[in-house]
């Protein structure tokens, strides 16, 4: 079969690997394949012209889904050995989608080798790959993988079974995950219905008086789905961990909720099983856990003062000082107490947000990992980076509330030599266009302006010309209001000062243009180079970047990395920029073309907060990207990060 994209392929797999009437609906599978409704229309059509030679027609059941429609089951398993044939296994679904798909089959009771290659129509070959790359996934979680003759058995625990599926099941930090079921879970859970499920959870969440958070609702919802299934096929679980106690009417309500869910399904509920909920409820929501005379009783006290040493840490390796920030010392009081609870039921938290909050609060999340080992050393806990990320919320929060660093408004005094009306209606116009950047102090007439003083601002807008002033004139005709208005935002652009501490760590003498394929290493090699021959930095500087390199990526997002070092070693601040001819390998996830190399000094931290926010606007700029790939020269790239930088402080 011929499609115009390798996408048409994919989804075509995802409908015939199904069983046979099932539906999948539309929503689910743009999701699935990141494209709109409107696409995902356009390529069943397509699909359609295929299938037509085989009898076979994709086709939406109203309030249900897709489904193949056909007459003749030989005319399915022809299509399935075409497609088997012409190696299906090399459509854009990504490898690491099907070595899940191949996991979540092996664990959920398919161990025929022959049925496992023809289900996701692979070759042998292809199946010995998945094999191997399973058995190292699976060790993880101390499970085995076995191939006897024709089949292939896992060993394990129960309880480590079932949170490989789950990890298997959907990436958690997807933005979809709270938003709906995938595929995947609406295959393995065809015989329950999740939504009278969640909205059953939901109920019971509300109940015991917690604060409902989707993420974690959905995660009790496939944890109750997940044993059902699992008891279906005998296969029970025996829970070895300490169990959290609860509060008596927490544990009360939970036991009937669970019971009755049970027996909806014919099943009887098991003090393992009921055990292995309370674990996953209490991870999720560890308000709920009793502090028991066994456990070590948490400290307010010791807490906070590892909440006042990780705040000194971040002062005086970063010059923020966020110590009176009382809301951020609050905040992670509440905070750490839940984190200890979680920590002493050995329990682990993804956090959904872990990617984003990287490339969204850079400067918090490093600050956050500097301060970290304090944390971990007073109150004897191991913090892992979704924890990191957790609290990072706080801290970034924290420096938006004490180092808000937007424009300060200009002091204007606006002259009209026109009368009150034309006055107020020009004042009413400029508020609405430059609010966030002026302050006009007064209306005064032309007469006015000559008898008063009005030293105290910082430049005259005026309707009429004024020859004789002391402060400067951006002189505006209502007529001609939109070309003049761009004349005034030009000239607030030029006297920002935040817009020329920004502009100013660009170095014409450190930006790159590099036409030639390079490394990571030796694109970082040659501008840290230049940094020291130009003595912006100490000697430690490049051993610092790749320390810091090491411990994880300072990839961002949008093809833009911002390596910098783990200590202190700039003398003065400046930035170094690279285009790259074509992207490179950074990390394991991330091809990298635009870096920017930082070198700040400790005391610059604070007036360059806008330098991190840049940064993090560009990774959806497509504007920054195309007009930087245009360029030609040194001189034309400064000129575009220029003009990048003025757009973002004063964006109209």
């Amino acid at each position: 079969m011929q499609f115009s994209n390798s996408r048409l392929k994919s989804i075509l797999l995802v409908l015939v690997t199904q069983n046979e009437h099932q539906y999948i609906s539309m929503s689910a599978l743009s999701a699935k394949f990141k494209v709109t409704t409107r696409t995902l229309r356009s390529d069943v059509k397509e699909i359609n012209e295929q299938l037509s030679n085989y009898g076979i027609c994709l086709k939406n059941k109203r309030g249900k889904g897709l489904f193949l429609d056909f007459d003749d089951s030989a005319n399915l398993a022809k299509l399935k050995k075409d497609l088997k044939d012409e190696g299906l296994e090399n459509t854009d679904s990504t490898y690491d989608s099907r070595l899940r798909d191949f996991i979540l089959l092996i664990l959920n009771g398919h161990n025929n080798i022959d049925e496992i290659i023809d289900t996701l129509f692979i070759s042998d070959s292809t199946f010995d790959k998945y094999l191997n790359d399973a058995r190292k996934q699976l060790s993880t979680y101390d499970l085995n993988l076995h191939k006897q003759g024709n089949e292939i058995k896992v060993n394990g625990s129960e309880a480590e079974i079932r949170s490989c599926i789950i990890d298997n099941l959907d990436d958690k930090r997807n933005s979809r995950y709270v938003e709906t079921f995938t595929i995947n879970e609406k295959l393995l859970f065809s015989d329950i219905d999740l939504f009278d499920l969640t909205t059953k959870v939901v109920h019971f969440i509300d109940s015991l008086g917690l604060e409902l958070l989707d993420y974690n609702t959905k995660n009790i919802v496939i944890h109750i789905a997940l044993g059902i299934i699992r008891i279906q096929q005998a296969q029970n679980i025996v829970f070895n961990r300490d169990v959290p106690k609860l509060y008596t009417k927490c544990y009360d309500a939970t036991k009937k909720f669970l019971t009755d869910i049970f027996e909806e399904y014919n099943l009887n509920l098991t003090k393992e099983e009921l055990d292995y909920f309370i674990y996953h409820l209490a991870l999720n929501y560890p308000q709920i856990i009793v502090e028991t005379e066994k456990s070590e009783s948490i400290n307010e006290k010791a807490i906070d003062r590892a909440i006042i040493a990780f705040l000194d840490r971040i002062k005086d390796r970063y010059v923020f000082n966020l110590l009176k920030d009382d809301q951020l010392v609050d905040s992670l009081r509440k905070h750490l107490l839940l984190l200890l609870k979680v920590y002493r039921i050995d329990g682990n938290r993804k956090n959904p947000l872990l990617n984003v909050i990287i490339s969204t609060f850079p400067l918090a999340y490093e600050m956050t990992m500097v301060g970290a080992p304090i944390l971990e050393k007073q109150l004897s806990l191991t913090l892992n980076e979704d924890e990191i990320s957790f609290i990072t919320l706080h801290v970034g929060a924290s420096m938006e509330r004490m180092y808000d660093n937007r424009c300060e408004k200009k002091n204007v005094a606006l002259v009209c030599g026109s009368g009150t009306a034309t006055a107020e209606l020009l004042r009413a116009r400029l508020q609405a266009e430059f609010s966030e950047y002026l302050n006009i102090t007064g209306v005064y007439s032309y007469y006015e302006f000559q008898h008063k003083d009005l030293s105290h601002n910082d430049f005259i807008i005026s309707t009429v010309p004024i020859l004789n002033s002391k402060l400067p004139v951006i002189q505006i005709d209502l007529s001609n209001f939109q070309k003049d208005s761009f004349e005034l935002y030009q000239y607030l652009v030029s006297i920002s000062d935040e817009n020329k501490i920004i502009m100013n760590l660009f170095d014409s003498k450190l930006i790159y243009l590099f036409n030639k394929k390079m490394t990571k290493k030796e694109v970082l090699d040659l501008m840290i180079e230049d940094q020291e021959k130009y003595h912006y930095v100490n000697a430690e500087f490049g051993k610092n970047v790749f320390k810091r390199e090491s411990m994880y990526s300072t990839a961002i997002g949008g093809g833009i990395a911002i390596p910098h070092p783990i200590e202190y070693s700039a003398i003065q601040s400046k930035v170094s920029f690279a285009r790259l001819e074509s992207p490179i390998k950074w990390d394991n996830k991330n091809q990298i073309k635009y870096v920017f190399l930082l070198s700040i000094n400790k005391d610059d931290y604070p007036h360059v907060q806008q330098l991190f926010t840049l940064l993090v606007e560009l990774q959806s700029n497509t504007r920054f990207r195309k007009l930087i790939d245009k360029c030609k020269t040194i001189e034309e790239t400064k000129d575009v990060l220029r003009t990048i930088i003025q757009e973002k402080h004063y964006g109209k």
